[in-house]
């Protein structure tokens, strides 16, 4: 039963992406990465972890700010699990597992001398494999913002490098909502077809 808010996550993001998939003006996205817990805004488990995602962008028109600036949609599956350490955590609950959709916007900075800088943000939906201390729901929302170097390796491929926050909590679905916050530093490809 808790897996069918994650399938119905999924089937929703299907048409949108499958629409992207035709276009031969779409980017894809790897990314790996390693993560750790900010003990911030009243979270309480320190959590350390890795890290992976795939994502699938083009540029939209809607996300155009100022007139001049183009963002980019990213549609973004992710994976993270993470450890603690925390003595009153039971040891088979010390491992787990987080997977999640996103739909970002990414603005990226004019390119110069084969590499431009990239910020980015955005909302989603996350279920982990059990609840915590920060986490008393098992299914969740996501809201993050990073920023990163993207490096030209060709007319049709780069490299990423950067580093994004994320705050997951159950949006007061359940008390206490301490949720959690996380940053990654993460180190992705990028490639058009």
């Amino acid at each position: 039963m808790r897996k069918l808010p994650l399938a119905v996550g999924v089937l929703a993001l299907v048409p949108c992406s499958f629409g992207q998939l035709v276009d031969s003006d779409i980017r894809y996205y790897t990314y790996a990465g390693v993560s750790h817990t900010l003990i911030v805004l009243g979270s309480a488990e320190e959590r350390t972890g890795k890290a992976f995602s795939f994502g699938v962008g083009k540029a939209d028109p809607r996300l155009t700010i100022y007139h001049r600036i183009h963002g980019e949609l990213i549609w973004e599956g992710y994976f993270n699990e993470s450890t603690t350490n925390h003595p009153t955590v039971a040891h088979p609950d010390r491992i787990n597992q987080q997977y999640g959709t996103m739909a970002m916007a990414r603005y990226r900075w004019p390119e110069h001398h084969g590499m431009n800088f990239f910020g980015d943000g955005g909302l989603g939906f996350s279920l982990f494999r059990h609840s915590s201390k920060d986490l008393p729901l098992a299914s969740n929302f996501m809201i993050g913002g990073g920023f990163g170097a993207e490096f030209h390796t060709g007319e049709k491929s780069s490299l990423l490098l950067g580093a994004r926050y994320l705050h997951t909590s159950n949006a007061g679905r359940k008390r206490p909502n301490f949720g959690e916050n996380l940053v990654e530093y993460y180190l992705g490809y990028s490639w058009k077809r």
